[in-house]
């Protein structure tokens, strides 16, 4: 398509394709200063210094040395860990503090990286997340039907969403092992097998703020299969973690969990609320700090979501196809929002979740009536990865987390195309066969034509 201003020609899909590469390349030139930032941090920690900072790895770190000297009982002694992170983690400052509170299954994996001096289990555990991410991103590749060049292109920028790269990755945390079982979940019910979904789904509980949200819909939403699946999972979660630390420890755990939420209610300065885009934290910082309003306000939008998100969820049995995947995309964006406690580093686990939504809205593309591409998808995913790099900084020193706000218009958008999505016959993987059927082939597309939505 050409275009004609002041005697100027324009090919807007010249431009879309330089734009397209130009993102790649920055986000390969990003992930490889991530990587070298990684190799500073570890000749930092070498040499005893703080340098660029200690990464959340050390309360993990230490929680696992606790299993390795200590009583299991005594996993969430918290001036016990403190001590131990001190004595052992080179460079910590006296006001730095990285209390544990995942699940004791976590700190059990974590055990044997806890013999090795901790510049040397950091690097470590960095080379196995990277192995992690890389399978799960292999996976989320797994989950689109887009032509090769355009899913490189995708898992490229995926890799270098700064949630997953800068906090998550580089960081050490845990919510990288999320994205992996949460892409294994979709692929699973975009399978239609419900039960094996649910089972791994809910392998994210070892941090349960990632369900939080999404067990009570699943339980309102009539899927059984579904809930059945998480509920088992979960059962052999416990399970792990009753033999990792025993009944006093799991009886700790549940103590500090309850301290946490009256913690986070009351708006401690000790949690770092800007780093949070949950809707409360949002609310926490718009109104200037805690208090009922917050509450108040969360409570209205959950009441006016929850209703319009069941009514995605209620299709006829054995009927439903995208719609299903559709409705559990926009529950677990949900989740998000309406936890009670988001950090960042958590939003690496919408990366799944975006990819299955545009796919569904690739295959409506090229179903009957071959409609335009969907550009408020488009303009969704661009903004989430536009409000990334900037929430922070925009919530420290305006008040306003943007990133909130793009979630949940995402959930949003979810819903509102679960609804359109007209019921079909058969599982969610039947529908994708159904589209392909009628999608044009992909061979014969001309280059330089649009990009997928």
């Amino acid at each position: 398509m050409m275009s004609e201003s002041a005697g100027v020609s324009l090919d807007w899909h010249w431009l879309a394709a330089r734009g397209w590469l130009a993102a790649q390349l920055g986000s390969l030139v990003f992930v490889l200063v991530c990587l070298g930032i990684s190799g500073r941090i570890f000749l930092d920690l070498q040499a005893g210094r703080h340098g660029l900072g200690t990464p959340d790895y050390a309360g993990f770190y230490t929680a696992a040395i606790i299993l390795n000297e200590h009583e299991a009982g005594r996993l969430y002694d918290l001036e016990l860990q403190d001590r131990i992170l001190h004595a052992r983690v080179p460079g910590v400052r006296s006001d730095e503090h990285y209390p544990f509170a995942h699940a004791p299954a976590v700190a059990f994996v974590l055990r044997p990286l806890a013999r090795l001096p901790f510049a040397w289990s950091y690097a470590v555990w960095l080379a196995i997340l990277a192995v992690i991410t890389c399978t799960g991103l292999a996976l989320c590749r797994s989950l689109v039907a887009w032509p090769a060049d355009k899913t490189r292109g995708a898992m490229l920028l995926a890799a270098a969403f700064p949630p997953l790269a800068m906090e998550c990755w580089l960081a050490g945390q845990w919510a990288v092992i999320g994205l992996f079982w949460l892409a294994v979940s979709l692929r699973l019910v975009r399978d239609g097998r419900w039960f094996a979904g649910g089972f791994a789904l809910a392998l994210c509980a070892v941090k349960p703020t990632l369900l939080m949200f999404v067990l009570p819909m699943l339980f309102l939403s009539g899927r059984p299969r579904l809930l059945a699946g998480t509920v088992v999972g979960g059962v052999a979660l416990v399970a792990i973690c009753l033999l990792a630390v025993g009944w006093d420890g799991a009886r700790a755990y549940w103590d500090l969990l309850t301290v946490y939420g009256r913690t986070m209610s009351a708006g401690a300065p000790s949690f770092k609320t800007f780093k949070h885009v949950d809707l409360h934290s949002f609310f926490v910082l718009l109104s200037g700090g805690p208090g009922w309003l917050p509450k108040a306000a969360v409570l209205a939008a959950a009441a006016g979501f929850v209703p319009w998100l069941l009514a995605a969820w209620r299709v006829p049995a054995g009927q439903g196809g995208d719609r299903q995947l559709l409705a559990l995309c926009a529950t677990l964006t949900g989740n998000m929002v309406f936890s009670a406690y988001t950090p960042i580093y958590d939003v690496s686990l919408l990366i799944p979740n975006l990819l299955v939504t545009g796919d569904a809205l690739e295959r409506r593309r090229h179903g009957p009536g071959n409609r335009r591409p969907n550009f408020a998808f488009l303009l969704l995913a661009a903004l989430v990865v536009g409000s990334a790099w900037v929430t922070q900084v925009t919530a420290r020193l305006y008040g306003l987390q943007p990133l909130t706000v793009v979630l949940l218009s995402l959930a949003c958008c979810q819903v509102t195309w679960a609804l359109r999505e007209p019921l079909s016959a058969g599982t969610p993987r039947a529908a994708c066969r159904l589209a392909s059927a009628v999608r044009p082939v992909q061979s014969g597309m001309v280059s330089g034509a649009e990009p997928s939505s």
